[in-house]
């Protein structure tokens, strides 16, 4: 059981993954749209709902996202629908469907590295009103190698993963762009914590999301950069530590109606109190908590939560209730295992085929290159043809007419001649 558990666990990194999103009023947006004035008016009121249910409802999200894409399309603003084609990605990874979600990021970062889509957006940020056209482009190019790192984590590409992450970094800091830099530290300090175990640079990471968050008011998700802390005093044996941050992530995650954040929030103390407490009441609780976030976001990955319940009941000597839920976690996981497995595949074969396709273009451009060269040089061998038949023609012209010419004054001398006798 403890290694299906771990196998479970395994599933769920990357942990997290992050957009910017802000507590707003839903229904005061709802009512709104009904008046919109504007394509643009309305495609910043459908893109916060959307942003908004990122995290507590994939399929409204998604809804959302599409009318934004419709919008953006519309009005040729490729850098908008570039963002929203990153956000359904986004999506679709935690829907498991990691082959969409793959080419809705390529396809994404193909339209944003583009210069020539500067200034095709909305303008929808207000926080850096002096930005130029090619930052703000830089700006949406840094949030979809963020998204792009969530996805490589996902497919267990830690490489990839960090590589995207560090582009986020580097990207921000040169347009100045300080939002992202606190989502890129607290990504990149879960993979020092979760997959390299290094903790004391995790640590530094997260406090220093922590700092960033709230100098920028982005509170939605300090909730995630607390039980990282937590978990890094967890693994440091800070029992005492660990919970206060837990606790602390718990409030923050409410506060900000963060529903995906509070879920594994929950599944980390369940977790805590059957393995390390083997307090049967706590771990009782927090699986119970965890199913039930999990149902309301329609989740249709309850494996984990079946594995909790069913710990928790045999700790509490509730064999039944134990056994059915070891049941459903059993049945949950093989059904999971199979679509991650089928969607892993999908994808792996997309990221191979997008390195046959450039293969081709780039023996399409060599072939391009090399009839260029070859209708050069017949080009050139039949200007120099040319020349040389140019220059032949006019000496024999020349030739001739030197002849002629001699011809001429012979005559001219024989005539003299016999003028004279």
């Amino acid at each position: 059981m403890k290694l299906l558990v771990k196998i479970f666990l395994l599933l769920l990194l990357p942990f997290f993954a992050f957009g910017q999103r802000f507590k707003i009023n839903v229904d005061s947006i709802k009512q709104a749209l009904k008046t919109a004035s504007t394509d643009s008016v309305a495609f910043k009121l459908n893109y916060k709902l959307a942003d908004n249910y990122s995290e507590s409802n994939r399929d409204s999200a998604l809804f959302f996202g599409e009318k934004c894409l419709t919008l953006a399309q519309r009005n040729n603003k490729t850098l908008d629908e570039a963002g929203v084609i990153s956000l359904m990605g986004y999506e679709f990874m935690h829907l498991g469907k990691l082959s969409e979600s793959y080419e809705s990021h390529s396809k994404a970062l193909k339209m944003a590295k583009d210069p020539q889509n500067d200034g095709k957006t909305f303008e929808s940020d207000t926080s850096h009103p002096n930005w130029t056209p090619h930052q703000r482009r830089l700006n949406f190019l840094a949030n979809i190698h963020h998204n792009f790192g969530h996805l490589m984590g996902s497919m267990g590409k830690t490489d990839q993963k960090i590589f995207h992450y560090k582009e986020t970094i580097n990207i921000s800091e040169t347009i100045g762009g300080t939002e992202l830099l606190g989502f890129a530290n607290m990504n990149l300090g879960q993979v020092y914590i979760y997959e390299l175990g290094k903790l004391d640079s995790a640590l530094l990471m997260e406090q220093n999301a922590e700092k960033m968050f709230m100098q920028t008011n982005q509170k939605a998700y300090l909730s995630s950069v607390y039980e990282n802390i937590g978990y890094i005093f967890l693994t440091q044996q800070k029992n005492a530590l660990a919970v206060q941050y837990f606790h602390k992530a718990i409030q923050s995650a409410i506060e900000q109606n963060n529903e995906s954040g509070l879920g594994y929030i929950y599944s980390g103390l369940a977790q805590f109190y059957l393995n390390t407490e083997k307090n049967k009441d706590s771990s009782l609780y927090y699986a119970l908590k965890w199913f039930d976030v999990l149902k309301s976001m329609g989740s249709k990955d309850l494996t984990g939560a079946y594995w909790s319940l069913s710990q928790s009941y045999e700790l509490n000597n509730k064999t039944d209730s134990a056994f059915k839920y070891s049941k459903l976690a059993l049945q949950s996981l093989g059904s999971i295992l199979g679509a991650r497995i089928e969607s892993l595949t999908k994808a792996q074969t997309l990221t191979f085929d997008d390195q046959l396709k450039l293969k081709a273009i780039e023996k399409e451009n060599a072939d391009k290159q090399n009839k260029i060269r070859t209708v050069a040089l017949l080009a050139g061998l039949g200007i120099m043809f040319l020349v040389g038949f140019l220059l032949y023609r006019n000496n024999r012209q020349k030739h001739k007419a030197n002849t002629k010419l001699q011809n001429t004054l012979g005559e001219l001398q024989n005539a003299q001649t016999e003028l004279e006798n």
